[in-house]
């Protein structure tokens, strides 16, 4: 072999090497890249479950429960009729995304104790829908009154239970950073 052989056979393994390189960098960037989606994807769902959970928590009625006494007794049931309507169209715009939200927490890495959470979420809220449903097209604000005060008060109620939401994710969160 003459000394050009070898330069050219020197130069073909230094292009072969350099290549071998190159691959390995773009694949381990590929997958650095492929992980940080992933890790910003979940990142973006919890947001979503907080951001759910901060809805119903600026809907609770327990924000105007104080004034809804002091409107009770004075008898203006023209005051009340709107208050308890607009509680009850919150709540149920809050409600429509609760598929949704069921439907990310049963993503598999999300685990169960976090689905079980909003499912039981869901249910109570439900019943506090319902119940304002059922009094105010009644017209019985004083019971609609009561029953809200029953489920912001009974035991593991909705604010106890989207307080417990809000530690789970806040975990899963921290998690995903480490």
């Amino acid at each position: 072999m003459e000394c050009s052989d070898w330069i050219n056979f020197g130069a073909v393994i230094a292009i072969v090497f350099s290549a071998i390189v190159a691959l390995s960098l773009g694949v381990s960037s590929l997958i650095q890249t492929r992980n940080m989606q992933k890790r910003e994807y979940r990142d973006r769902l919890l947001n979503e479950i907080t951001e759910w959970a901060m809805d119903i928590v600026r809907s609770m009625p327990e924000t105007i429960l104080p004034n809804l006494d002091m409107i009770i007794q004075k008898e203006k049931k023209e005051v009340i009729s709107p208050i308890f309507f607009g509680l009850w169209l919150k709540l149920e715009a809050v409600n429509a995304k609760n598929k949704y939200i069921q439907k990310i927490a049963t993503e598999s890495y999300f685990g169960d104790k976090l689905n079980k959470t909003i499912e039981a979420i869901t249910k109570s809220l439900n019943t506090v829908i319902g119940d304002l449903r059922k009094s105010v097209t009644a017209g019985n604000f004083e019971e609609a009154q009561q029953k809200l005060k029953d489920q912001i008060n009974a035991d593991g109620n909705l604010r106890q239970k989207l307080e417990a939401l809000i530690r789970e994710v806040a975990a899963l969160k921290s998690k995903n950073l480490g």
